[in-house]
């Protein structure tokens, strides 16, 4: 199953991220954010979570995610980023601000290091929406090969 981490969150509070940045704030969310990990990283079904950007800038949340699933760094240009985002209606991060997307461009060179962390790279900008899915797939599908032979 694919699962996304923000909609996941969003539930578990009862109300939209944009509301639970709002009201209560990033630490609030962040917390949210790192206990919907930890339980989905427990033994059982497996899935694909979708993360959101800044998940690596939370440090033990990552760490957690990259010692207990397989990572996968979804890498695209500036460009494609801000396309994606306001394509699905988030224009919260970068609302109103004249140099947004030069903010956007130092956001990703300086979180860069991180996302490097990954186990694997897809650079969705190069492969297109098709060929990055089935990469995706295929580096899921050869996981649970994995896991299931050291299970087995």
């Amino acid at each position: 199953p694919f699962l996304e981490l923000d909609a996941l969150v969003a539930s578990r509070a009862g109300m939209s991220l944009a509301a639970i940045f709002e009201i209560h704030g990033a630490a609030y969310y962040r917390r949210l954010e790192r206990e919907e990990v930890e339980r989905l990283v427990t033994p059982g079904e497996a899935a694909i979570v979708a993360t959101s950007g800044g998940l690596v800038a939370e440090h033990a949340t990552f760490d957690l995610l990259r010692r207990r699933a397989v990572t996968i760094w979804l890498r695209a240009t500036p460009e494609d980023h801000w396309r994606r985002v306001v394509a699905q209606g988030d224009a919260r991060p970068m609302e109103g601000r004249e140099g947004a997307m030069d903010e956007l461009r130092a956001l990703l060179r300086a979180r860069r290091a991180l996302y490097e962390q990954a186990d694997h790279v897809v650079d969705t900008s190069a492969l297109g929406q098709s060929r990055a899915i089935d990469r995706v797939v295929k580096i899921v599908r050869e996981a649970a090969r994995s896991e299931a032979q050291r299970s087995g």
